[in-house]
């Protein structure tokens, strides 16, 4: 409440696997709802399935899907996109059917034309530049759609528009 109170908070970020908590638990309910009273963006940790790591399971995007439809007033940014193969394929889809819902680029998904291939998929407002900062050198991501085969236009909306609509950011320019 405080915070919200203050100018700058655009939104709360929650990362499901480090808590040990599945995303549809019913004790994130509070935030949703605390979300939705306030205007907030949700940002959570997305991730695929993963032999290695078997708590990415608890991020898996589909698991925020009854949010997504209880909330719909909530914007949900889905970071890294997923993560890599079932989890991204689940990710776009929640993009495409949900006006609410959008990726961002963050992390390690160093696959062949990530970002040609996500901006075809989804619709153009839903691709938001992610660093994933103090992890990776912000440099590394930013090459990535500097260097992307998409429009000039799609570059912008990546690197700024998008954030500021789903952020509700007001900024200057």
């Amino acid at each position: 409440e405080e915070a919200c109170r203050r100018p700058g908070l655009a939104g709360i970020k929650i990362h499901p696997t480090f808590h040990s908590t599945p995303a549809e638990s019913p004790g994130y309910e509070p935030l949703w709802r605390f979300a939705e009273e306030h205007d907030l963006t949700v940002l959570s940790h997305s991730w695929s399935t993963s032999a290695h790591n078997p708590a990415q399971a608890l991020s898996l995007p589909g698991r925020f899907e009854a949010w997504i439809r209880r909330h719909p007033g909530v914007r949900l940014v889905l970071a890294h996109a997923g993560g890599r193969g079932d989890g991204r394929a689940d990710a776009v889809r929640l993009a495409r059917e949900h006006p609410n819902v959008y990726l961002d680029l963050a992390g390690d998904i160093f696959c062949y034309r990530l970002i040609e291939t996500l901006n075809a998929a989804i619709p153009p407002n839903k691709l938001l530049f992610g660093s994933d900062f103090p992890w990776l050198d912000p440099r590394a991501n930013l090459s990535r759609i500097l260097l992307a085969d998409v429009s000039p236009e799609a570059k912008r909306r990546i690197l700024r528009d998008n954030a500021r609509e789903a952020y509700q950011l007001n900024l200057p320019g």
